[in-house]
């Protein structure tokens, strides 16, 4: 697997840097990792996408439960509305891209939970 590639497909989804976010990367690359039908197809530029698109959907989930507010350049504030948006249409493109890559990776189940991590414990 190409992990450049990865980032640079990352940068250009979020617009993020993601030397500022390699945790939220490789946790999406275990994510996928584990669902390969073979270890060879870690490497497919699909699933490659994949990846980094379930990385930028940590971003925006982190982003969204954080509640911090972005300035625009013209002074602007980004609304949530706006984070909801983007955080809905990764979904969606995953949704996407998870159908090219069926061949690749198992499906989650319909009512499965994606967690990126969990920490402490009982």
């Amino acid at each position: 697997m190409d992990m450049e590639r990865i980032y640079l497909l990352f940068e250009e989804i979020t617009g993020a840097d993601p030397e500022k976010n390699p945790l939220i990367i490789e946790r999406a690359v275990e994510n996928v990792r584990n669902r390969v039908k073979r270890s060879e197809y870690i490497m497919h530029k699909e699933v490659e996408y994949l990846i980094a698109l379930y990385a930028a959907l940590a971003l925006y989930e982190k982003e969204t439960a954080s509640g911090i507010t972005e300035v625009t350049e013209g002074g602007g504030v980004i609304k949530a509305k706006g984070k909801n948006y983007r955080l809905e249409m990764a979904k969606k493109m995953i949704a996407e891209q998870e159908k090219v890559c069926s061949g690749y990776v198992e499906k989650l189940p319909d009512n499965s939970f994606l967690f990126f991590s969990v920490k402490g414990g009982c």
